[in-house]
């Protein structure tokens, strides 16, 4: 009976540990990462030939794991310490660190929780492979996105579909504008409910079976248009017609110009008519290389006339409105009587339509993490990987991310500050091709400011030293010269004392009015 009795005892204690236990913790310490990683061996199905294989090229930089080719696709997994089993009834916790050493272009940094099923193909990873959530940044251009994405079994129709949360606005200014360590965390509870958080803020919060936080949602809709039904022939759908009584009135001229010249406009004074608006560069030299034979008579670059200030060539009159000009006449509208709306096919049932409330438990579990990816941009960086459902463990990797945050923080000087804003404008400027210009200005005028704050402490010190110099080549002959300085302070006391007497009253009133 005891033997029976601790053997259960050891039964549970041992399935509590594994439901404790991180399912997968990765700091990329040391080379023992090396035998936990999987490289792809794949080629993406879908890419061109030239740029199909998973050969974008990993490194360990301290503690940190590094892309380190741009224009590749990115291939790499590992296996969990044991499998996430969303049955159990286990919250899941996914966070990890990412960093930008340069402004990102185009490319992804999100991981996929790869779906547990052939675990051997790991080696051949690629887009094809199964995943059950996709969580991490992504960007392209004027695109900024921190994705959350999972997959769900139709249970009528047996396929699978993308579940895809709503934009994190928040995105584009926390985790792509500068160059520090970022955390990205996802956590989904049990009973559906899911949170977001960049660097420990909360960005996006909601239910993974709602059709307000999803777009497309779980749940598809319960009816939809019948393939079968077609726009009949006859159907009217424009709502106004011409009037057919309205007739064109005889003094309409369609051929009457919109703009017509300034007969009051007179050619301005200094305008010179005879002389061109280009002249060929009289400081152009021919090139050295220059073989008249081959490339014929040199012909200098031409360069707007400095003779052209206010105009050359012949004078044209600007143009103005034509108050005749009346354009194409058409009939007025009118109701059309055969109206009928705006067709729309016929709603039938949909057959691969269900309704689930409660999705978590039925998501496919997990067998190992991985990145499938391609970029634009090198240098992108990765570490501190966490799938645990313990709070306690994944406090540890918060605390770890933490110290690394506030050690930036504490280094951020005013370079620092400068090249966040450069990498802000960068980003700004894929979507705002004027904003390289606004970059410029403010770059050049911080330049300025720092121009102008160095030279005068440096000239400032010039004089003191002058001064110092001075003093010690001519202290006799200040010596001499203090008594009749004395004399005149005096004086001019006497004289300052004699005027406040004078003016004590307008002082007075002057101070108070002040």
């Amino acid at each position: 009976r005891h033997v029976v009795v601790s053997v259960v005892v050891l039964a549970v204690v041992a399935a509590l540990s594994t439901c404790e236990a991180a399912h997968l913790q990765e700091d990329f310490a040391g080379d023992g990462w090396l035998d936990r990683w999987i490289l792809s061996n794949g080629k993406k199905p879908t890419a061109e030939e030239n740029i199909a294989s998973y050969s974008g090229k990993w490194a360990e930089e301290d503690g940190r794991l590094v892309m380190k080719s741009a224009g590749k696709h990115y291939g790499l997994s590992a296996l969990l310490d044991n499998k996430f089993d969303f049955t159990a009834g286990a919250p899941l916790f996914f966070q990890y660190e990412v960093k930008y050493d340069t402004p990102v272009v185009c490319g992804g940094s999100y991981m996929k929780l790869l779906s547990a099923t052939d675990e051997s193909d790991l080696a051949d990873l690629t887009n094809e492979k199964p995943y059950t959530i996709l969580f991490g940044p992504d960007k392209c251009g004027g695109d900024f996105h921190l994705r959350f994405i999972y997959r769900f079994k139709n249970p009528v129709t047996n396929e699978y579909a993308e579940v895809h949360a709503n934009p994190i606005v928040e995105a584009k200014e926390m985790l792509f504008n500068d160059k520090k360590t970022h955390l990205v965390h996802l956590a989904i509870q049990p009973s559906g409910a899911f949170e977001i958080k960049i660097d420990g803020k909360r960005v996006a919060s909601g239910d993974l079976a709602s059709d307000v936080d999803f777009s497309p949602a779980l749940n598809p809709p319960a009816t939809i248009d019948d393939p079968t039904d077609f726009k009949p022939a006859d159907w009217v759908d424009e709502e106004l017609m011409n009037d057919p009584e309205d007739v064109k009135p005889e003094d309409w001229d369609e051929t009457a110009p919109q703009f017509i010249p300034d007969m009051d406009a007179e050619m301005p004074e200094n305008w010179n008519e005879e002389a061109p608006q280009n002249i060929p560069d009289p400081e152009a030299e021919i090139p050295v290389d220059w073989d008249e034979e081959e490339d014929g008579e040199y012909e200098a670059p031409l360069i707007p006339n400095p003779k052209c200030d206010t105009g050359c060539g012949p004078w044209e009159r600007p143009t103005v409105p034509n108050p005749d000009y009346k354009g194409k006449w058409s009939p007025r509208k009118i109701d059309n009587p055969a109206y009928k709306g705006e067709w729309k096919p016929a709603q039938v049932p949909n057959p691969g339509f269900f309704e689930e409330t409660a999705p978590f438990a039925k998501l496919d579990p997990v067998g190992s993490v991985g990145f499938e990816l391609w970029t634009m941009t090198d240098g992108i960086s990765y570490d501190n990987i966490i799938l645990t459902s313990t709070q306690s463990e994944l406090d540890e990797f918060t605390n770890a991310w933490q110290n690394t945050h506030d050690d930036e923080t504490a280094e951020e000087g005013i370079t620092a500050q400068l090249i966040d804003l450069v990498l802000f404008y960068l980003n700004e400027a894929q979507e705002k091709p004027y904003m390289f210009g606004v970059g410029a200005v403010i770059v050049g005028f911080v330049v300025y400011v720092l121009y102008l704050l160095c030279g005068s402490s440096s000239e400032e010190e010039q004089p003191n030293a002058a001064s110092d110099v001075s003093s010690s080549d001519s202290s006799s002959e200040n010596e001499d010269k203090d008594k009749e300085i004395e004399q005149e302070e005096e004086e001019e006391e006497d004289d300052k004392e004699e005027t406040v007497k004078e003016k004590e009253p307008v002082d007075e009133v002057t101070i108070e009015n002040k």
